[in-house]
C-alpha cells in the first residue's frame, strides 16, 4: 500500500465527514457537509444482500487507510452487528459510512426503523448465556473506544469509535451528542 492510497480513495469515493457534534430529536444523523477538512472514505447504503460485499468494502477501506490487521478484525465484527442489527430492527436497510478520525476508525450505522426505548442503556449489561439473542451491542461495547446512540421515531443511528492505530492525517472531532430540546 503505497502513501498515496488512501488519500486516491478518499479522493474517488470521499464525501464531507459526517458533523459528529449535532442531531435532530429523532436522532438522524446531520447533514455530512458542515465539517469541512474531514472527509468520509466510505458511505454505503445496504440490505440484507449486500452485507457481505459491505464487509468486503469496509475492509478494503480500513486497509487503505493504513489500519492494524487487529483493527480491521475489531471493525469487521462491529460493521457485521451493526448492519446485521439496521436489517433486523431497522426496516430491512441501513447505511454505513466509515471515516478516519486522528488515529481512529469511526462507523455509522443508521437506518429507518422504529428505533429503541432507551438508547444509553442498549448492550450495557452482558445478556445470560443461554439467551438467543441480544449480546450484539453488547460485544460492539466491549470492543469500541466509544458507542453512542441515537434513536427516535425516524430511526436509530450509532456511531463507534474503533482504536485504529492509523497514520494520524487528521485532528479528532468530536463524538456525537444529542442536541437538548428546548
Amino acid at each position: 500500500m503505497t502513501d498515496s492510497q488512501p488519500s486516491k480513495l478518499r479522493a474517488e469515493h470521499g464525501r464531507a465527514a459526517p458533523d459528529a457534534g449535532t442531531f435532530d430529536d429523532a436522532g438522524t444523523a446531520p447533514d455530512r457537509s458542515t465539517a469541512p477538512g474531514v472527509a468520509v472514505d466510505l458511505e454505503q447504503p445496504f440490505t440484507v444482500g449486500d452485507l457481505y460485499g459491505l464487509r468486503a468494502a469496509v475492509e478494503a477501506h480500513a486497509a487503505g487507510l493504513g489500519a492494524s490487521q487487529a483493527a480491521i478484525e475489531i471493525l469487521l465484527i462491529v460493521v457485521g452487528e451493526l448492519s446485521s442489527n439496521a436489517v433486523q430492527h431497522g426496516g430491512g436497510a441501513g447505511r454505513l459510512m466509515l471515516w478516519q478520525d486522528g488515529a481512529d476508525l469511526m462507523c455509522r450505522v443508521s437506518d429507518h426503523g422504529h428505533g429503541m426505548t432507551n438508547p444509553d442503556q442498549a448492550g450495557r449489561v452482558a445478556v445470560p448465556p443461554t439467551a438467543l439473542s441480544g449480546r450484539g451491542l453488547w460485544m460492539v461495547r466491549q470492543l469500541t473506544r466509544h458507542l453512542h446512540i441515537t434513536a427516535g421515531t425516524h430511526g436509530t443511528t450509532v456511531t463507534a469509535r474503533i482504536v485504529g492505530e492509523l497514520p494520524s492525517s487528521s485532528p479528532p472531532a468530536t463524538m456525537p451528542e444529542r442536541r437538548s430540546r428546548g
